[in-house]
């Protein structure tokens, strides 16, 4: 059994503020587990809009190195939904580690 860090239904009704009150690296998990969901609600509505978002807003720059990580890894996943946002999810991520010079340096040296 999982448990949820982020009320889902009423973070998007609030238009995706980021969750302060949680680590980003649980968000972030959390996320990725979501991006498997067969469920179009919760891996597009919920999961992958948040992190579109939260990639670009810089919310997850200390866990983006593992982010891509896990997104690469995902290639191979049996899930279709799994493969199809792995690199949906590596767009985001490298547009964000292109807008800050040295920034997945810095996150794999800190590693």
């Amino acid at each position: 059994m999982t448990v949820d860090f982020v009320d889902w239904p009423a973070m998007t009704a609030d238009g995706y503020p980021f969750p302060k009150a949680v680590p980003a690296c649980q968000v972030a998990d959390e996320l990725l587990a979501m991006l498997i969901s067969p469920d179009p609600k919760i891996c597009d509505g919920f999961a992958y809009t948040a992190a579109a978002r939260w990639i670009a807003e810089g919310r997850f720059d200390e866990v983006l190195g593992q982010l891509g990580d896990t997104a690469a890894c995902r290639f191979a996943h049996p899930e279709v939904q799994a493969r199809s946002f792995a690199p949906l999810t590596l767009c985001l991520i490298l547009k964000r580690a292109d807008s800050i010079p040295g920034l997945v340096t810095q996150a794999a040296a800190e590693r």
